[in-house]
């Protein structure tokens, strides 16, 4: 695979399956998993796809400013992601494997500016209802 087909895999999860919550069109493996902040979000592909089909994303406005490095199967993304309820755009650092045009692995990192103690209480909520 090329670097723009393994960024072009990861950025169909970001703006189908995120920002159009269409998850269909997301090439996620059968055993994708999915980490945010350390805790387990997605055990599979299709409960990924369950997932990004809920009200949960409706937060999700807009992702911005992308740039990527790219190194074989593996890629990472920093950008900044526009949420409904933040006043600032969070900081968002995501790292995916992709192999054979299928996303395995995505690990998220995000930051945002005085609402930590909240996005983490929501992604521990999320993880412990696996």
């Amino acid at each position: 695979m090329t670097r723009d087909d393994v960024i072009d895999a990861c950025e169909l999860y970001i703006f189908k399956g995120l920002l159009e919550h269409k998850p269909e069109l997301v090439p996620f493996a059968d055993e994708c998993v999915r980490i945010e902040l350390g805790m387990n979000t997605g055990r599979s592909g299709d409960h990924l796809r369950e997932l990004l089909k809920s009200d949960v994303y409706l937060v999700v406005q807009d992702c911005f400013d992308l740039n990527w490095t790219v190194e074989g199967e593996k890629a990472c993304v920093f950008y900044k992601q526009k949420l409904s309820f933040a006043e600032k755009p969070a900081l968002i650092a995501t790292r995916f494997v992709v192999r054979d045009g299928l996303i395995y692995e995505i690990e998220i990192l995000f930051y945002n500016h005085g609402m930590m103690d909240v996005s983490g209480e929501a992604v521990a909520t999320l993880s412990k209802s696996l």
